[in-house]
């Protein structure tokens, strides 16, 4: 339908135009019937694509939530192999200053034992 195919126009499609043809694909498989209406192509949408929904939270709480993430798997390490940063793909002083104007203290995340930075 004409209110159909405006969803599928004005959705920002955030990846590549696989991800539209792999909708519509879906669409016409599991739709009953000749036309694909508006409500059809929304519910798609919302399953399609959940990982897109709305987050109310900001970048930086975003950043530092990922981050205490990245830092409690590593143990508190910071550098090294297997440490935080080579983790997050940003070199160690990138990883320290982000840490202070996060307001993170690496020592937190160190397991008991665990005296490496």
């Amino acid at each position: 339908t004409p209110e159909a195919l405006r969803l599928l126009c004005h959705y920002e499609w955030p990846g590549n135009v696989r991800e539209l043809k792999n909708l519509v694909k879906r669409l016409v498989i599991l739709r009953p019937g000749d036309l694909i209406g508006e409500r059809d192509v929304d519910g798609a949408l919302r399953t399609f694509a959940p990982e897109l929904r709305f987050d109310s939270r900001t970048l930086a709480e975003v950043e530092k939530d990922y981050i205490s993430q990245v830092m409690r798997r590593c143990g508190g390490r910071l550098g090294g192999a297997d440490g935080a940063a080579k983790v997050l793909g940003i070199p160690r002083s990138t990883l320290q200053h982000k840490l202070k104007k996060l307001g993170l203290d690496p020592r937190e995340f160190r397991m008991k034992g665990n005296y490496g930075t």
